[in-house]
C-alpha cells in the first residue's frame, strides 16, 4: 500500500506541510520535542527576567 504523498498537520504544528513533507517521521517528532523544549526554555528565562528586572518593563 503507498502512502499519501502529502497529509494535511494538525494546525497547531510550528512546521507548515511542504517543509515536513519528506521528513522521516523520527526526525520529525525529534525537532519538535526540541522546538517545545526550546520554547518553554524561552519561557522560563522570560520569566526570570521579568522577576530579575524588579518591575522594569520589558521591551515586548
Amino acid at each position: 500500500s503507498s502512502r499519501p504523498k502529502h497529509k494535511p498537520l494538525p494546525p497547531s504544528s510550528p512546521f507548515d506541510g511542504d517543509k515536513t513533507r519528506d521528513i522521516p517521521y523520527n526526525d520529525y517528532a525529534r525537532a519538535v520535542t526540541r522546538i517545545r523544549s526550546i520554547a518553554i526554555n524561552i519561557e522560563a528565562f522570560r520569566l526570570k527576567a521579568r522577576s530579575d528586572a524588579k518591575g522594569a518593563p520589558l521591551a515586548s
